[in-house]
């Protein structure tokens, strides 16, 4: 997603010669196959951005730092180390009015911090009705909501869940599309578990926000995450997030410390199916056996501030910052 052509598009782009080595760049020799990359050589185009722009700026400060190692920049991680003093991450926003359970057209109940147990319940025993579900209060319900891609995590998820499912008495419900054999994935899951698992296999926006207020837990294990969007809904509508701790997840979800009764949710650091296990296993133990510091947990999501407000102080911030400086290219 870089914008990498060969070196002869180079004169479509209707700029002067000497600009040419803003975009030059050489693949390394393990990525190279076939006509001009046999020597590596293209013009990359998000390159050139990082190269002449006057500020650099990512949807979260994990992020940032992230794409400054081998594992996260894809071969640009060089070029944005030393261009570090003018990069930034910010935090992206949510749309709390189209995110906002006390108004949410989509909710059989709707339910604000005050009323969240009462609401989520009911909205719970709804959607396990709707789904064929045992209905039961007790029975914690997981949800994972995202793109069937291994980026997002979706086959771990299926590697976790017969794990999950033997030492838990757990309901998971999926929703998302993309890649085929997850997709198939997501069907063998609710064919092996059917009175546990079921996967929607598309994606539908009311639905979305159905299982969001319904979920006890939300699952994001995602491999690499820039910011994540579904973890701040999923607080909005006080929903756990369990989460890999990369980019985003890690700048947005605090790990519960029962000691000091602060934190938003479970982060691990083994991004592997037992990694995953582990924590949503920590999870439900909290929502089972202690369940006052679990409606801690929901309130304090439910109360963070996930607006675009401070996001935007930020930007102009950065805005500030490019103004206030000479050009860095001319």
């Amino acid at each position: 997603h870089q914008g990498v052509f060969g070196p002869s598009t180079y004169a479509d782009l209707g700029l002067p010669s000497h600009w040419y080595g803003a975009l030059e760049y050489q693949y390394p020799p393990h990525q190279r196959m076939g006509s001009w990359a046999e020597e590596g050589r293209s013009v990359n185009h998000l390159k050139a951005g990082i190269c002449t722009a006057d500020r650099i700026v990512t949807v979260s400060p994990g992020y940032a730092e992230e794409i400054k190692t081998p594992l996260g920049g894809w071969g640009l991680e060089g070029l944005l180390a030393s261009r570090n003093w003018v990069l930034n991450g910010i935090t992206n926003g949510i749309d709390t009015d189209e995110w906002d359970p006390s108004s949410d057209p989509h909710l059989p109940v709707k339910f604000n911090v005050d009323n969240f147990i009462e609401g989520k319940a009911m909205c719970k025993a709804k959607l396990q009705e709707e789904l064929g579900l045992p209905v039961n209060p007790n029975i914690p319900l997981l949800a994972f909501i995202g793109r069937l891609d291994p980026q997002k995590g979706a086959d771990i998820l299926l590697q976790a869940a017969p794990g999950i499912f033997h030492n838990n008495d757990v309901q998971l419900v999926c929703l998302g599309t993309g890649d085929k054999n997850l997709e198939d994935g997501m069907r063998w899951l609710e064919s092996a578990y059917r009175d546990k698992a079921r996967a929607w296999v598309g994606f539908n926006v009311p639905f979305s926000h159905r299982l969001t207020a319904a979920a006890d837990i939300v699952l994001m294990p995602s491999r690499f995450e820039p910011c994540g969007l579904n973890q701040l809904y999923a607080m909005r509508y006080g929903a756990v997030p369990v989460a890999h701790k990369t980019g985003g997840l890690r700048d947005t979800v605090i790990d519960f410390d029962p000691w000091k009764d602060v934190g938003t949710g479970w982060t691990y650091t083994q991004c592997d199916a037992g990694g995953l296990t582990f924590a949503v296993g920590l999870a439900i133990n909290t929502l089972k056996h202690h369940t006052e510091s679990f409606r801690k947990l929901q309130c304090r999501g439910m109360t963070r501030d996930a607006s675009w407000d401070a996001a935007a102080q930020q930007y102009e911030q950065i805005f500030t910052w490019a103004m206030n400086d000479p050009p860095y290219c001319k």
